[in-house]
């Protein structure tokens, strides 16, 4: 199934999220973000997360995902205790419930997720799922795939471009 009937599938469904986590079109950012250590997985999502903030700050101003980045930073380091950071990053998830707009709640959601690499590698394909559907839905055209092949490559193309701090958290290899 290409990626056009998948989201039309997901849509049909009322399918909040609209890439499935398993989804061929994935497949090639999962097979380099396997390859990629802790630490690049973090920079590269606080780098994703932060393109996000500054979409989501010029539309609502609310600086609660921007507080979720910074604190995030600061528990990457080893400057605060994981609670903390935890406590904002589930507080910008939770700004979805107060949009009305469904891209947006996705971009918060992306945001969440990107923040939430910190805590597990496993949440590193959140942050594309959830950007994605943002993409779809700000976007509503009939074929978005173009569209999303230019978010794939940015995505896959920030790796080269990163550049990873040496101050970690001790909990990070």
């Amino acid at each position: 199934m290409d990626i056009n009937e998948e989201i039309k599938r997901n849509k049909s469904r009322h399918r909040q999220i609209l890439i499935d986590k398993d989804s061929p079109y994935l497949q090639r950012l999962r097979m380099i973000i396997d390859t990629k250590n802790h630490k690049s997985l973090i920079t590269w999502g606080l780098a994703l997360a932060s393109e996000s903030i500054a979409i989501y700050e010029t539309k609502y101003q609310s600086g609660i995902a921007q507080y979720a980045y910074d604190l995030t930073c600061l528990w990457a380091r080893g400057e605060i205790k994981m609670p903390r950071a935890k406590k904002a990053i589930l507080e910008c998830h939770a700004l979805a419930k107060s949009l009305d707009d469904k891209a947006d709640i996705a971009l918060v959601h992306a945001i969440g997720q990107a923040l939430s690499i910190v805590h597990t590698r496993g949440h590193s394909l959140g942050y594309p799922i959830y950007d994605l559907t943002y993409q779809i839905l700000k976007n509503d055209t009939k074929d978005i795939k173009p569209i999303l092949d230019r978010r794939m490559d940015h995505y896959i193309g920030l790796f080269d471009q990163l550049v990873i701090d040496n101050r970690w958290a001790s909990f990070i290899v």
